[in-house]
Order: C-alpha cells, then sequence, then structure tokens
C-alpha cells in the first residue's frame, strides 16, 4: 500500500470539514464512547439486581409475554431491499442490472492510483454505513461508489480488507454471507467494541445484558427466558415493553438487535404458542469477548470463582482461541 493510500485510510474516521455528511464515525474514541455508555443510577439499580436474577443452572419456563409481531415490506409481490446507509438516494424505479453495467464498462484495467481512489471510497461508504450497524450488500456498494467500476470488485475488496485490517485502523471486514459485508473492531482490549453513538449508550447496556444472559444460558435461550430475566431485572413489566431508559425493549430485542447481528433468532418448530430461540448474532461473535462477559458476570457473583462456571469457562476459552487464531 501506498504511503498516499495509508494517509488516505487512516484519515477515514476523521470528520471532513467541508462536507458535514463525511462524519465517518461516531464522535470521540473508544474510551469516550465506553464513558458515554458508563451506567448511570437508573443502570447502576439494575446491575445490582443482576445477581438476584437466576441460577443459571435452573430451568425456566415462564409463560410467553411477548406480543407476535411482523413487518414484510413488499412491492408487486416481491420484497424491497432497501440502501443500508442513509447517503444511499432511494429510487423505486431504479433497476440495478449488474450484468448490464458490466457490459457497458470500458474493457480496460485501471492504473494504481485510480484503484487507491477507489479503495479509499469504500472505505469511507463502509465507515458510513457502520453507523447504522446493518449489513451493506455488494449490489449498493457497485452502485453508491464503484459503479463502471465493477468488474474490479473482487480486487477492490481485497484491498479494502487489507487497509482495514492495517495497524493504523485495526478493523476487519467480514463477508458473512455472499455478498453482504460488515465491519468490526479487531483491536484488543478490555472495553467492548461495541460503537454505539453516545446518545444509544443505553442501547449498549441492555444489549450486554441480554448477551450475557445467553452466553449464561450455555449459548442460547427461549424468548420467554429473557423476558423473565428482564422482568426480574425489573425493565419490563408483564406485557409492558416501554421503559424510561432503554425505549421500546421488545422492539430492540426482536428487530434492532436482530438486524444489527448482534442477536440471532430462530423459531422453534412446532412450539404452542409460537416462539423463538436467540444467540449470539456474528457481529457479537466477532465484537464481544466471551470471557470478558463470563469475568463481567463473576464479578457481580462474588462468591464464585470464574473457573466454577465450568461449561461457560470451557467455551470462552475455546472461543478466545479461535479469536487468536483468526488474528
Amino acid at each position: 500500500m501506498s504511503q498516499r493510500r495509508t494517509r488516505r485510510i487512516r484519515n477515514a474516521r476523521a470528520v471532513d470539514s467541508d462536507d458535514d455528511d463525511l462524519d465517518i464515525m461516531p464522535q470521540g474514541n473508544s474510551q469516550n464512547n465506553h464513558n458515554a455508555s458508563r451506567p448511570n443510577q437508573s443502570q447502576r439499580s439494575v446491575r445490582n439486581n443482576y445477581q438476584h436474577t437466576f441460577n443459571y443452572n435452573d430451568d425456566d419456563s415462564d409463560d410467553d409475554i411477548s406480543p407476535q409481531r411482523s413487518q414484510t415490506r413488499r412491492r408487486n409481490g416481491t420484497t424491497k431491499v432497501h440502501p443500508s446507509t442513509s447517503q444511499a438516494t432511494q429510487n423505486d424505479d431504479y433497476d440495478f442490472s449488474l450484468s448490464q453495467r458490466s457490459q457497458s464498462s470500458q474493457r480496460k484495467e485501471i492504473s494504481e492510483e485510480e484503484m487507491n481512489q477507489l479503495v479509499n471510497k469504500v472505505v469511507r461508504y463502509l465507515f458510513k454505513a457502520d453507523r447504522s450497524k446493518l449489513p451493506v450488500l455488494r449490489i449498493h456498494i457497485i452502485k453508491e461508489v464503484l459503479e463502471n467500476n465493477s468488474k474490479h470488485f473482487k480486487q477492490i475488496m481485497l484491498n479494502v480488507k487489507s487497509a482495514l485490517e492495517s495497524s493504523a485502523i485495526g478493523y476487519n471486514l467480514l463477508e458473512y454471507e455472499s455478498g453482504k459485508y460488515i465491519i468490526t473492531n479487531k483491536v484488543d482490549n478490555r472495553v467492548p467494541h461495541m460503537n454505539f453513538p453516545p446518545q444509544d449508550g443505553p442501547k449498549l447496556v441492555l444489549l450486554y445484558f441480554i448477551l450475557a444472559h445467553i452466553f449464561m444460558s450455555e449459548n442460547e435461550c427461549k424468548e420467554e427466558s429473557i423476558w423473565k430475566f428482564l422482568k426480574t431485572l425489573t425493565i419490563i413489566r408483564e406485557n409492558h415493553f416501554e421503559h424510561e431508559y432503554f425505549g421500546d425493549v421488545y422492539r430492540l430485542v426482536t428487530v434492532e438487535f436482530v438486524k444489527q447481528l448482534y442477536l440471532r433468532m430462530t423459531k422453534v418448530e412446532n412450539s404452542d404458542p409460537p416462539t423463538n430461540m436467540f444467540s449470539w448474532g456474528v457481529r457479537a461473535e466477532h465484537e464481544v469477548s466471551k470471557l470478558q462477559v463470563l469475568e463481567f458476570v463473576t464479578s457481580i457473583y462474588k462468591n464464585r470463582s470464574i473457573e466454577s462456571w465450568a461449561v461457560q469457562y470451557r467455551a470462552a476459552q475455546e472461543s478466545e482461541r479461535e479469536r487468536r487464531a483468526a488474528g
């Protein structure tokens, strides 16, 4: 990578003084983000109740208190896919054809300077898209950034991945499904890498509680178990899911965190009443250390050692080995 491209990529996180829309990353460093989500009095009350919630060896058998909600947006019988970034222009009549674009583009190689410019543009686009924590689709990268350079997509994305993984940035480009991308923080420190804007700090707290509960439930649990857990913490009450600090808890758990790939929700077949099973999503697996989660839970149960959680401790150690092996 040339020095020029390195300088460009390293500056991708900075605020562009000439364009307010190029505010690539949330303001503040990771320590500030961590401080922004530091528990206030309401959170401390929830934390103090945590140790009284569950014996994680017990079975949960609460009735299903969750309303059934589904939202499917369709047009002319076909599911409509929306761009995952706020700056993407919505055009319902735009019929994007990758094959047509490829045929109309000039068959020529691009220079190193052109490659560097395209890599820089894609990196900036990915950082802006990461604000929403929604996955970025291959077709949107081509439509919004690459245009007639789509035939170079594979090489460009390899260079983008290399640039993001450089020591100057410390991010990872993950294609978790064909044509679907997210970026995750690969810097190893003691602060969880779930970076939310300061105003979304409450979401981070709620998400961390839920991820901890799922992990302590041996990596998956039914929906009823989560509602029981949150009721014990007095975050929700019976069928009332609104909370003054966290907002609409039901939507956060079953919609937002799922779309952001922090949680994975699957329907339990032949269940009556219908219910869902929750586990960690692909983003949580790459951004959250299970060992740190276990240390957090152990710090609340002050009379237990981390090794006393035998199943969870083995799972956390295995997860750490896999993270180190992946680099």
